[in-house]
């Protein structure tokens, strides 16, 4: 998105990527009424209410690994563009550009991570995942070019695969072993902390960087 984005603004004006978008979206609406063909069934069963998941300990710390991990990624997504601007004089195709490595690394490792996950135990991974996005944070912080930006932007990539390979599967995981199989209640919770890091992980870090700047931010979040 961001390198899709920041290529068109720079070269076909700010109009384009969202006029593209829109058309896409409509494009894909369409499809879907007329190849899926959407009906709505009853489902009959128990199921377990997000409320009652959200007492389960187990639940409640997976979705806290989920809402810190993404945390980090927000802030990063948020403050790191503007930094290049203010530091580097980055062009729009360049901030749009940092976070396709990261993309890239994180498609070609989640894959691979979840049989590692697998072997060595997803709690070790994860915690491998949040070491790797500690590091990035420090990392960051004393870029003095471009090269390094993106290379600690490749790494966090990592990080996050780490993560995310380990502790999504655990949901389904608990779910099945110590309540209803019911994905959809239990799911929700994992998509409520991602939403819920990207709409306070923006907020508080940009907040804190022009308070006291963007290096002692990623210092604060280390």
């Amino acid at each position: 998105g961001p390198v899709f984005g920041g290529t068109l603004y720079q070269y076909c004006g700010q109009l384009c990527p969202f006029l593209i978008i829109a058309g896409l979206l409509f494009l894909f609406l369409i499809l879907q009424l007329v190849i899926l063909k959407p009906t709505i069934e009853p489902q009959f069963g128990t199921r377990s209410s997000p409320l009652k998941l959200l007492q389960d300990p187990y639940i409640v710390i997976a979705s806290l690994g989920i809402l810190v991990v993404n945390f980090n990624i927000s802030l990063i997504e948020t403050n790191v563009p503007l930094w290049m601007l203010q530091k580097f004089d980055a062009s729009s195709f360049q901030r749009g550009f940092y976070t396709l490595p990261m993309a890239f690394i994180y498609t070609i490792s989640t894959p691979l991570l979840g049989r590692l996950g697998n072997k060595i135990g997803r709690w070790c991974l994860a915690m491998v995942g949040f070491s790797i996005c500690i590091a990035v944070l420090l990392g960051l912080s004393f870029c003095t070019d471009m090269f390094a930006v993106y290379i600690w932007i490749t790494l966090i990539g990592l990080g996050f695969a780490c993560v995310q390979s380990s502790l999504i599967p655990l949901f389904a995981f608990l779910v099945d072993t110590r309540h209803t199989s019911d994905y959809g209640s239990v799911f929700s919770i994992s998509t409520m902390a991602i939403i819920l890091a990207y709409i306070f992980g923006p907020v508080i870090s940009s907040t804190i960087t022009q308070s006291i700047g963007f290096q002692e931010m990623l210092w604060v979040f280390t």
